[in-house]
């Protein structure tokens, strides 16, 4: 593991963190043993969508980036577990959800309401995290 990665979980996951995720719910605590990770940034623009999905990691950080005001309609997330739907939000500009991998995930269709305005759809930054054996 670099020590690019060490510093970035390090700072982000601080005692204090992993503390209060555990005191959400205890599956958090496997926090604390992540030893790897990768990030993946998109773009969705017009008509764009992100179907059902299950990501292969332990856990899934997503941040939602858009311009402001905001041009486009749609971009809502879903997660669920099978069927079930166990969260289901209209995004914010600078929201981040946190959840486990094994959730299914869906965007619904981002609708840009004027086409003129380059890069005015929506930005996520996923981080993607992994307990690795050694």
């Amino acid at each position: 593991m670099s020590n690019i990665h060490n510093n970035i979980m390090e700072s982000f996951f601080t005692r204090e963190i992993l503390e209060t995720l555990t005191q959400v719910n205890p599956m958090y605590g496997i926090f604390s043993t992540v030893n790897n990770h990768a990030t993946q940034i998109r773009y969705f623009g017009n008509s764009s969508i992100l179907p059902l999905h299950v990501d292969e990691a332990a856990f899934t950080i997503t941040s939602f980036v858009f311009n402001e005001p905001r041009n486009f309609a749609g971009g809502n997330v879903t997660l669920q577990i099978g069927t079930d739907i166990a969260y289901e939000q209209d995004i914010e500009n600078n929201m981040t959800i946190i959840f486990p991998s094994f959730y299914n995930m869906s965007l619904s269709e981002i609708n840009v309401n004027d086409k003129e305005i380059s890069g005015s759809g929506l930005y996520t930054i996923s981080s993607y995290l992994f307990v690795e054996s050694r």
